[in-house]
């Protein structure tokens, strides 16, 4: 079992909720009254999205596939803070413009998130079944799969996009 492994339950959820909340309202971050409605997915690629549903309010759908606690409060913040726009402003506002990513960089700033506008894992060789990482030992690059797929036997064909450099298996 993956260190810090965590079960994604509504009770964790809710907890987590509050806890960002409250780091929120340090920065005046309004969120709506009404806790949104949580939901949970089997999605790999799509780990969390937030919609606002007229009649009832906002609904979060996050991911079971998150492995640890900090990763969910990453990604839950990630989601609490595409509803503080809507709060102040309207829904009109790009998902992550640049209000968005103000937020999140002071989020990440002052209390220590790493809310980013798309979720990297901490840990890949803890998060994904399949690591290939990038053979420059100078570069962070990896692509990381759950399942074995056409991709993992064709690696070769793909580059790092943060050097250029080769791909190679280690789990």
């Amino acid at each position: 079992m993956a260190k810090n492994k965590i079960i994604v339950t509504q009770e964790l959820v809710k907890i987590l909720y509050k806890e960002i909340a409250e780091d929120m309202k340090v920065f005046g971050y309004k969120l709506p009254k009404k806790m949104p409605e949580i939901l949970f997915s089997s999605a790999k690629r799509n780990l969390g999205v937030v919609e606002f549903i007229k009649c009832s309010g906002y609904r979060i759908t996050l991911s079971r596939y998150i492995k640890t606690r900090q990763d969910l409060k990453n990604l839950l913040a990630h989601e609490m803070l595409h509803m503080t726009p809507c709060q102040n402003f309207g829904l009109h506002l790009l998902p992550h413009g640049k209000l968005w990513s103000e937020r999140a960089g002071a989020m990440n700033d002052v209390f220590g998130y790493r809310i980013e506008e798309y979720f990297e894992h901490e840990d890949p060789l803890n998060y994904f079944n399949y690591v290939f990482v990038c053979e420059k030992l100078s570069c962070s690059g990896y692509i990381g799969f759950q399942r074995k797929c056409k991709k993992m036997s064709e690696i070769e064909k793909y580059r790092c996009s943060l050097c250029g450099g080769q791909f190679i298996q280690v789990k």
